[in-house]
């Protein structure tokens, strides 16, 4: 009550009109606090809807990129299937496409034919 306006401390001579008192500020200030809550959960929700937006629009970008992505690698394969590499050669180091190294493992690989002829020459192929 030592918080409470003077609206709310004035005319409290009896205990009784003292509680009464106080149950007046106890509602005002329920009230009060559940105009925040809603003004809160109303916050709340539109936050909620404003990320799954924002979730739903990036998801959307990534299934783009992943198609773009696809069909860079398919043109990237169809490049070099055509022989492309001799025009790499002549525009220099610049123009030359960045790999992450994955074809470079790819080429690492022992080819069947050199298989045969492993130093282990007695032992039976599985």
């Amino acid at each position: 009550m030592q918080s409470a306006p003077d609206e709310f401390k004035s005319d409290i001579g009896t205990p009784h009109k003292l509680m009464l008192a106080r149950l007046r500020y106890e509602i005002k200030q329920r009230d009060m606090l559940m105009e925040v809550k809603a003004t809160a959960k109303t916050r709340r929700d539109e936050l909620r809807l404003a990320k799954r937006k924002r979730i739903e629009r990036l998801e959307k970008i990534d299934g783009h990129l992943q198609g773009f992505i696809k069909s860079v690698k398919l043109l990237d394969r169809s490049l070099a299937a055509n022989g492309s590499g001799a025009q790499d050669e002549t525009m220099g180091d610049e123009s030359k496409p960045r790999h992450d190294g994955a074809d470079e493992r790819k080429d690492t690989k022992p080819s069947r034919s050199s298989r045969g002829s492993s130093s282990r020459v007695g032992t039976p192929r599985a």
